[in-house]
């Protein structure tokens, strides 16, 4: 299957319409989405990830972040996968517990983009690290909005000839 700019836009306009789904694991006011080029089972697939990182008063951090892949299914539809990690970074004496749950879940989607059946999860067995310090938590980068300051954009001037 040949991807055209049109089915590729579709895909994008894809990712905006599930997003009510991603808000239920990452939300917030500002994070924002980012899409990339991927192949999956021999397809050029757009992949969107939102992560998230946050510390609370004690020190502890949690970290999200959410994969999606949206692929043709062959049929005239597409499935839809997700991976949603959590990363807990507890800390205790100076160094972190770090415990790492991960899940997949799968939806089967209409030529509308409607999900046709109920979404199936699969969660992988939580992993436990103890003892580790600061500088080896691995966390995944936020991709929280920013908004850009003006006065570092250059002028841009319009004339009419």
């Amino acid at each position: 299957m040949k991807l055209t700019p049109t089915f590729v836009s579709s895909l994008i306009l894809m990712f905006g319409s599930l997003s009510p789904s991603a808000a239920q694991f990452i939300s917030g006011p500002n994070i924002k989405t980012v899409y990339s080029q991927v192949v999956v089972d021999g397809l050029i697939v757009t992949q969107a990830v939102r992560s998230t990182v946050s510390t609370d008063s004690n020190g502890n951090i949690t970290a999200k972040r959410q994969t999606e892949v949206i692929v043709p299914d062959g049929a005239g539809g597409f499935t839809k996968s997700e991976t949603q990690e959590t990363t807990y970074a507890i800390l205790s004496g100076g160094t972190y517990t770090v415990v790492l749950n991960s899940a997949l879940v799968v939806t089967a989607l209409d030529a509308t983009n409607a999900p046709t059946g109920a979404p199936v999860t699969t969660n992988s067995p939580a992993n436990f690290q103890t003892g580790v310090s600061a500088a080896n938590l691995n966390l995944p980068a936020s991709t929280e909005f920013v908004p850009s300051d003006v006065e570092l954009d250059a002028p841009i001037n319009v004339s009419q000839p």
